[in-house]
Formats: structure tokens, sequence, C-alpha cells
């Protein structure tokens, strides 16, 4: 029985591994036991059991060889042959004596041994008195009295130590029950901490790509508005070489007018100096070559001013017709001179509608003039706004290319945390392993120090 209850503790003993471990059934707030005492040394001379069997002989035999001669001369003297009887019972009761002594103390060892072996250790081993001389059975009594007290000092530890290790275990049990708890919950939160890093490096991973297409178009639109500055300048340019030549055509017109002015001052006093008609001729001949010129240089410096200089283009068209038709005028006059008094009145007349037309083109040319340079400052305004949109397109270009850097590295930020997360997560899976093998083994140790206070409560203490 005992052979089977040492198998079943060697198969429920725990790995190596645990126990390897000492400071998990370690003693808490106890000291270390003292060491089991020894016997003591017996008092006296010892004397072996053999050693009184052979005094005993020694004593038994000198009194027979004693006795020989005593009892041949008992046949002679009766009162000898008592003595010699007692002399011989005393020898024989004294070894009688001595050896029922004997068997007595062997067999109160044998019921001590008997009760120690059924685990009773509350009865103490009776030993006796000191004496001078001892044997083996007296070295045996105290050898058995010392067992029994060591026996009961190793199971009384046997037993704190039983308990305060089923103690440690169901501790260690419990604190692996919420180490594995809490753990499970920190592998619940990292696979959704990875899953999250995950999503999060795909999505700043597109993220990152739309940046970059934004670059791109922010790129595009700074080239195109770099151009577009280029091209306001160039109209600014334009518009104020347009405005410019606007302002010389209107100086020029303007003598016109005076001059047409001053030639029609020359029609009205024409009524009244016919006879220096040759004259006026002439000067209306000069008038009208030179208006044409005039018209011819208006037309040009329209042309050259494009869309701003159309409706100046028509008013030196009208100014060309009206030079031409001066100067057929001249030719007509100088063919009807004896004419021209009859019909002087009615040129005075028509003079004078010219005079006024005139006054509504001056005004005309005088809107002209301040649209085209109303045009012109509009043309530098925008211009100037254009070049700050081209600058600001250039600092968004290269605030983008710091942007997609930005997140060029939080994507690789992102991926790195993603594959530590995902290392988090395996080491805490192993941690997880681990200690359920913890709890396990606890679980073992539990069961051990159970099995064992079973086995030691079979002893009994007192």
């Amino acid at each position: 029985m005992a052979r089977a209850r040492d198998e079943r503790l060697q198969s429920t003993r725990p790995s190596a591994r645990w126990q390897d471990a000492p400071h998990l059934v370690a003693v808490r707030g106890r000291a270390a036991e003292p060491p089991l005492r020894p016997a003591p040394p017996a008092a006296g001379l010892t004397v072996s059991l053999q050693t009184k069997i052979l005094v005993s002989y020694f004593i038994v035999g000198g009194v027979l060889l004693f006795a020989v001669p005593l009892v041949q001369a008992w046949v002679a003297s009766r009162a000898a042959g008592v003595v010699i009887i007692l002399v011989l019972t005393l020898a024989l009761g004294q070894g009688l004596t001595l050896a029922i002594a004997r068997v007595a103390r062997v067999g109160r060892l044998k019921a001590s041994a008997v009760e120690i072996s059924r685990g009773d250790l509350s009865r103490a081993v009776v030993s006796e008195e000191q004496k001078a001389f001892h044997d083996e059975i007296d070295d045996l009594t105290e050898a058995i009295r010392t067992m029994q007290e060591n026996l009961r000092d190793l199971v009384s530890r046997i037993q704190r130590t039983a308990q305060s290790v089923s103690d440690s275990a169901n501790d260690l049990q419990t604190s692996a029950e919420d180490v594995n708890a809490s753990t499970d919950e920190v592998a619940s939160s990292m696979e959704k901490i990875a899953v999250g890093a995950g999503q999060q490096s795909d999505l700043v991973e597109r993220t990152s790509k739309v940046i970059g297409e934004i670059a791109a178009s922010i790129e595009r639109t700074a080239r195109s508005a770099e151009e577009a500055a280029r091209a306001s300048v160039e109209t600014s340019t334009s518009a104020a070489s347009g405005g410019e030549a606007a302002r010389l055509a209107g100086e020029k017109v303007k003598k016109v007018f005076a001059r047409i002015e001053a030639a029609s001052e020359q029609v009205f006093a024409f009524g009244e100096r016919t006879k220096e008609i040759s004259k006026i001729v002439e000067a209306i001949t000069q008038v009208a070559n030179q208006t044409n010129l005039l018209a011819l240089n208006a037309t040009i410096e329209a042309a050259r001013a494009g869309e701003y200089g159309r409706g100046f283009a028509v008013v030196a068209e009208e100014v060309r017709k009206l030079a031409e038709a001066a100067g057929r005028s001249a030719e007509q006059i100088s063919s009807l001179a004896t004419d021209i008094s009859g019909r002087a009145a009615k040129v005075v007349e028509t003079m004078k509608e010219s005079v006024a037309e005139l006054g509504d083109g001056r005004e005309d040319l005088n809107a002209i003039i301040r649209t085209l340079s109303d045009i012109a400052t509009i043309a530098a305004s925008g211009a100037e706004k254009v070049r700050v949109i081209s600058q600001d397109a250039r600092e968004q270009l290269n605030g983008s290319a710091d942007m997609v850097q930005a997140m060029d590295h939080i994507s690789d930020v992102a991926s790195s945390n993603a594959s530590a997360t995902e290392q988090v997560r395996k080491v805490t899976a192993e941690q997880i392993a681990a200690v359920s093998q913890m709890a396990s083994a606890a679980q073992e140790l539990t069961n051990l120090s159970v099995e064992l206070q079973t086995v030691v409560s079979r002893f009994r203490l007192g």
C-alpha cells in the first residue's frame, strides 16, 4: 500500500519547471525549520547485551564450578547442601528476573513501535532510569523515543508546510485566474487595436494617394496660374500701350476737331469772302489731305489697339470719309466757283450741323479714351492679382509637397504600429498560454498539498 501511495505521489508530481521555482511553494512569513535533533548519547558506560550474556555464562559457570565440589561435600554435610541450593536458587532467580525484565522491555518497545507504525505518535516511549550500565535495549529505547519525537516534529512541519503550500497554491491559482482574465481582455483589446491599426494603415495609404493627386492638381494649377500671370502682364502692358495710343490719337483727333472747327469758321466767313474762294479751296484741300492722313493714322492705331480700338476705328473711318468728302468738295468748289455764292448759305448750314456732330464725336472720343484708361487700370490690377494667385499656388505646391512627405512618414509609422501591434498580440497569446500552464501547475500543487495533508492526517500527534 505504501508503494502504491508513493507511485501515486510520483505520478501527480508537477513538472520539473515548477519544481525549480521554489518561490511558488515558499512558506509565507515563517522562518526555516530547525533540523531534526539526533538521539542523545547514552549516559554512563555502555555494556552490550552479548557481554552481559557472557558475564552471566561466566557467573553460572563459576557457580557450577564451585557448586560441583560443594555437591560432593553435600553428601557429607546436609547443611552445606542447603546453602548451595539457596545460592543456586538465588543465582537462577536473578537470571530469570533479568531475562523477564529484558523481555518486558522488548515487549514495551514492540508496542511502542506498533503504535508508531500505525501513526500514533501521542504516546511517549518510556525509557529506563539512568543506570551505571546500559545495553542495546536501552540504546534502542532511546533511539525509538528520539525517532518518535523527530517523527512528531516532522509530521508537524509537514502539516504546516502543506497548509502553507495549499494557501500559496490557492493564491497563485487565484492570481493566475485574474491575470488570465486580464490577459484575455488585453488580448481582445490588442486584437481590436490590430484591426484598427490595419484599417488606419490602409486609410493613411489611401489618404496619401489622394494627397498626391491633390499635389499634382495644385502643381498643374500653379503652372496655369503662372501662365495666366504672364498673360495678364502682357495684357496689362498691351492695355497700357493701347491707352497711350488712344490718348495720342485723341490728341490728334482733337487737333482735327480744332482744324475742322477752324474750317467751319472759314466756311462761315465764306459767304462774306467769296473773293478769297481760291485760297479757301486750297486751305480746304490741305485740311482734307491732312485729315485723311490723320484718319489713316488713327485707323492704323485703332487696328493696333485691337478690340479696345474698334470703336475708335469707326470714328476714324468716319473722319476719313469726311476728309475724302472735304477733298471732293474742294474739287467741286474749284469747278463750281460760280455756284459758290448761291450755295454758300447751304454750306454754312451744313457746316453748322457738322460742327454739332463733331462736338458729339469729341464726347464719344473722350469716353473711349476714359474707357481705355479704365481697361488699362483694370488689366494692371488683374495682373497683380493673378501674380498673387500664382505666388499662393506656388506656396500651396510647396506645402502640398511637405504634406505628401508627412503622409508618407505617417504611412510608414502606421505600418510599423500595425506590425508592432501584431507582435504584441502574439506575445499576449503566448502569455495567456503561460498563465494557463501556471494555473494548471497551481492546481496540481493544490492537489499534491491536499494529498499530502491526507497522508499526514494518518499520524496522531496528541
